[in-house]
């Protein structure tokens, strides 16, 4: 993913999104290859926090290096976990940083999802994953809250 496909990806180019309230935001504003993915599993939510958490570190905390173009100039991309747990609710939220952003990149790179986990009804969680342009990790994150899956998916597509 290049910076160009990211500004397209949020909408615009001016700001990205500096913190995942702002990245929520600018998917909720529709841009191209955002999206919203919602599910209320039938677990304890500390207990699918802790899932998702878990693989969220091992499986999404990776770099990654590809070569593109005509003369195979290789583009390497770092993706960082954040796993933040309140009393009642949780967010795990995924940036990917590389040498090759531009400087208005945020600190830690940008933003390509945000998991937002929290207690439904008694016995029930609600997962919301806000993403862009990389829809297997929202795929994954749903997986882990119902407790399997514990596969890691292919970040670099």
């Amino acid at each position: 993913m290049t910076l160009a496909f990211a500004c397209a990806a949020l909408g615009a180019c001016s700001p990205l999104p500096k913190s995942p309230a702002e990245f929520r935001q600018s998917v909720r504003q529709g841009g191209w290859a955002t999206r919203i993915d919602q599910k209320t599993v039938g677990r304890d939510w500390q207990a699918a926090f802790v899932d998702i958490g878990r693989n969220a570190e091992r499986c999404f905390n990776v770099s990654t290096q590809t070569v593109t173009g005509q003369y195979g100039q290789p583009r390497f991309f770092q993706y960082r976990t954040t796993v933040k747990q309140n009393s009642d609710t949780g967010e795990v939220s995924v940036q990917m940083d590389s040498p090759n952003f531009a400087s208005d990149v945020p600190e830690g790179g940008m933003y390509i999802m945000v998991a937002d986990v929290g207690g439904g009804s008694a016995g029930s969680t609600r997962v919301v994953v806000y993403s862009s342009g990389k829809s297997q990790l929202a795929q994954s994150v749903m997986a882990w809250a119902e407790g399997g899956g514990g596969e890691c998916p292919d970040i670099r597509s």
